[in-house]
């Protein structure tokens, strides 16, 4: 049976991505994706935040963004003239790419794809940002694993989701092949046994945040059962940041719950200071609810005062947000 023609290319671009660069050296790998990752193409020099980096041959770069605010900013280091294309992949409906000069190079009404040239004369640069465009209304889903609940959401009307964030059930290896056909990109996090080779080819980084119109999606990585000191300074910084900033609401994504309320189970943070620790930096964040996964059950529990959804790996959970409020609601299937 033949794939989907959407479905073959993005195996192909993730079959490019888990073999490595090609031609394209990563010089700067750093641990969260809203830092950029530094990578060597011959004269060239590439900055990415938010997506991963794969070189798949000639002059075209192919961009996963695991994020809706990706950069990729290219720099040429040779006199002559350089061109070249960058496909982005796994991008909302209604996206599109600015440059540095915010001019418009590439838009899309339905999501999915864009394509930008990239024309550079000696010594120049030029920056790409994917815009995702939200509003103040939207519509995501949070799975623990995708298998077939995504495809059972509504594929248009108020309970479509724009985007998904996958909670590392499934694994970086094969969570890209299922939901490679869906309408809506799926933000992907590291599954437990991902190597950190992996994680760096195919998301760019562990952990992250990105904005959905005035609210944040932050997406952690608790796979060692604490998040540990670098990441829990990154965590204060970008917390301090929201308060700055006005952020209307925080919504919290782990891998393994902070909290396991399962009997004669325990799969929670290990570290009761660092527990503590984070639950006084959410205190003053906005922090609307906490999403992670169990695998079999469901749960919706209370961590230090603020709402923890456990997904088991049939469910999704669907989170509609408008400026009166949030309605969160689950799908099973």
């Amino acid at each position: 049976m033949r794939a989907r023609p959407l479905v073959a290319a993005l195996l192909g671009v993730l079959a490019v991505l888990s073999a490595g660069t090609a031609a394209a050296t990563a010089i700067e790998s750093p641990a969260d994706w809203t830092s950029p990752s530094v990578f060597d193409h011959g004269s060239l020099t590439l900055r990415v935040t938010g997506a991963a980096l794969s070189e798949p041959g000639g002059s075209r770069f192919d961009v996963w963004a695991d994020s809706p605010e990706a950069t990729v900013t290219v720099m040429n280091h040779s006199p002559g003239f350089y061109h070249g294309v960058l496909h982005w992949h796994n991008v909302p409906a209604g996206s599109y790419l600015e440059s540095g000069k915010r001019v418009v190079e590439a838009a899309t009404a339905t999501g999915g794809n864009l394509a930008a040239s990239i024309g550079l004369a000696g010594g120049g640069s030029r920056t790409f940002e994917l815009k995702s465009n939200f509003r103040q209304d939207v519509t995501f889903a949070v799975v623990e694993s995708p298998h077939r609940v995504l495809r059972l959401l509504p594929r248009s009307g108020a309970e479509h989701p724009q985007f998904a964030v996958e909670l590392g059930g499934l694994g970086l290896a094969a969570a890209p092949t299922a939901v490679g056909d869906l309408s809506f990109p799926t933000y992907l996090m590291p599954g437990l046994h991902d190597s950190a080779r992996l994680v760096r080819q195919q998301i760019g980084g562990a952990y992250g945040v990105f904005g959905v119109g005035p609210d944040r999606v932050l997406m952690l990585d608790d796979r060692a059962h604490r998040l540990g000191a670098r990441q829990l300074g990154w965590l204060a910084e970008q917390l301090a940041e929201f308060r700055e900033e006005g952020v209307r609401r925080v919504f919290a994504c782990f891998e393994i719950p902070p909290f396991d309320p399962r009997l004669h189970y325990r799969d929670g943070l290990d570290y009761r200071p660092e527990s503590r620790r984070i639950a006084h930096l959410f205190r003053d964040a906005h922090i609307v609810a906490i999403f992670s996964g169990t695998g079999q059950r469901s749960y919706t529990r209370t961590w230090y005062g603020f709402k923890e959804i456990l997904l088991s790996d049939r469910q999704a959970a669907i989170v509609q947000t408008t400026p009166a409020g949030v309605s969160i609601h689950r799908v099973t299937r």
